[in-house]
């Protein structure tokens, strides 16, 4: 049995793009802006972006997992989803994904955010998940080890904390998500501890 010639292929293909290329392609015409456009409805009530953790709060933090800030830190949002070779976000059926604004998950779409990071062997960091909840509902935080819930009564759960040990270097991730009627992600600070 003899091989197809592998020519017969890009002429399908010619044949194929020229026909799309036929088509007439629509034209609008557009008036630009110099404002970005609404991103939620004017009437919306969109929460304050969580205050940084104070350096008290921060201090009683770290000395629960053994440790103080000294080393990398990196910090995403919508505005910066990525750090090359470092970390990235992924989001998962988001209702709003703007740069503007925060990423808001509501309660019709099973949304989950997610952060890969890239671990060193022996490494130990501290996630922090900017975050406000609407109403009642319950955080899922999930890792390769296992998930846990964290309970949120009437949304008033802001930083949503998280530690991890790294047993070998790599990339890492760990998923978030909320039961109840969605919530705003603001940012999330990843530090590593010395």
């Amino acid at each position: 049995m003899s091989p197809k010639p592998v020519y017969s292929l890009f002429i399908a293909t010619a044949f194929f793009s020229h026909g799309v290329f036929a088509q007439d392609v629509p034209t609008f015409s557009v008036k630009p802006s110099n404002r970005p456009a609404a991103i939620f409805a004017p009437n919306a009530l969109i929460p304050e972006a969580p205050k940084p953790l104070s350096p008290e709060r921060m201090d009683k933090i770290l000395s629960g997992l053994e440790g103080e800030p000294g080393g990398e830190q990196i910090v995403l949002d919508s505005k910066q989803p990525y750090i090359e070779d470092r970390a990235y976000l992924t989001l998962t059926l988001p209702a709003v994904m703007h740069p503007e604004s925060s990423v808001f998950f509501d309660a019709a779409h099973d949304g989950v955010l997610g952060v890969k990071v890239n671990l060193d062997e022996g490494g130990r960091y501290l996630l922090d998940f900017a975050v406000t909840g609407k109403g009642s509902g319950n955080y899922s935080v999930m890792t390769e080890s296992g998930t846990r819930e964290l309970v949120d009564e009437n949304a008033g759960l802001r930083h949503v904390l998280l530690g991890l040990n790294a047993k070998a270097s790599g990339w890492t991730m760990v998923r978030l998500k909320r039961a109840g009627e969605g919530f705003h992600f603001y940012s999330v600070t990843v530090t590593r501890l010395n």
